[in-house]
């Protein structure tokens, strides 16, 4: 708000208060040294988005960077591509594929990482069930602006999950995941489990919905209800805001 109201524009606001929440690191689980993968880095994840543009910039798995979201705006200002991610396969290669979060398939990962054999259908079990996550194992920064303008900005910032595997790319830097945002259908952001929310597109999704004249609070619980018709047991939360509530 401090910075619309210093004639700054919605997308300088989305950056300074997800670089603020980094430097910050609020509720200690967002920003550099926190929630280290299984290597015990911390990576962190981020995206911005133009609504009027539909300008966007992502990256993920960033190691010794504390601005992950003015990151994720340089590749957005400075490059064609959309999104950038440090290949971290080779390294995990070399360390004997530890730690291993293979799904369904005996192994002995500290000798040897691959071919894999896959379990049974039998042994397997229900594996569309996904543990619940507790506060302090994850999270993330959402913001959207509205600027007098009428323009909206999206921005995320993350350190995904706790121990989490070496590599993976967080819903947060998913376009349409973790946020997405259109001036003509106003702007989403989603938090929780990003394995079971980016099978859902929620933050692309509940946009879509405002456009055809949902509200917003409409819109989240009809995302949120897609969700938990699959994985009772989800846990997460969607935002949104339009610019005629």
């Amino acid at each position: 708000m401090q910075m619309m109201l210093s004639n700054g524009t919605s997308l300088d606001a989305v950056e300074t208060g997800c670089r603020t929440c980094e430097e910050k690191k609020c509720d200690e689980s967002i920003g550099w040294g926190d929630r280290p993968n299984g290597n015990g880095k911390t990576t962190l994840d981020a995206l911005i988005m133009d609504g009027r543009t539909m300008s966007v910039g992502a990256v993920a798995s960033l190691h010794r960077i504390k601005n992950a979201i003015g990151v994720a705006r340089a590749v957005m200002r400075y490059s064609l591509h959309c999104n950038i991610s440090i290949d971290e396969w080779n390294q995990w290669k070399q360390g004997t594929c530890q730690p291993n979060h293979r799904k369904n398939v005996p192994t002995d990962p500290t000798t040897n990482c691959e071919p894999y054999k896959a379990f049974s259908s039998a042994e397997i079990g229900d594996s569309t069930r996904y543990h619940r996550l507790s506060w302090d194992e994850h999270d993330t920064i959402g913001m959207i602006a509205l600027d007098p303008n009428g323009d909206m900005e999206v921005g995320m910032s993350t350190n995904g999950l706790s121990f989490k595997i070496s590599g993976p790319v967080s819903d947060s830097a998913v376009i349409g995941n973790g946020a997405y945002v259109d001036n003509e259908g106003d702007g989403a952001c989603a938090t929780g489990n990003g394995d079971i929310m980016r099978r859902f597109v929620p933050s692309y999704h509940v946009v879509q919905l405002m456009r055809q004249g949902e509200s917003p609070s409409d819109a989240c619980t009809d995302v949120i209800q897609r969700i938990t018709k699959y994985y009772p047991d989800f846990d997460g939360a969607v935002l949104a805001l339009s610019k005629d509530v």
